[in-house]
């Protein structure tokens, strides 16, 4: 994958999260890379909802280590980014 893809991979997954964060009824607080998840109003369940629709859209599976870890939107993106690498370094 070349430098230019890889960025708007990373500008298409971060497109994606915001508006995943508003679709979840955060859409009076203008989420951030780095907005604490918590102070957005997530549960654990919408949390979970919000990461199958990602792993959904971009065909990858998110490293459930890394999911426990998860403290902002900004991790919640590099997440994301990783399985992408991930699965595309595995199809090289």
């Amino acid at each position: 994958m070349h430098q230019n893809e890889i960025d708007m991979k990373s500008d298409e997954i971060r497109v994606a999260v915001m508006a995943l964060l508003r679709e979840a009824g955060q859409d009076e607080i203008e989420p951030v890379l780095s907005s604490h998840l918590g102070a957005l109003g997530l549960d654990s369940l919408k949390l979970v909802e919000i990461i199958f629709a990602l792993e959904t859209r971009f065909a990858v599976v998110a490293d459930e280590e890394l999911m426990a870890e998860l403290n902002t939107v900004g991790d919640l993106v590099d997440m994301i980014q990783q399985a992408c690498a991930t699965r595309h370094a595995g199809t090289v």
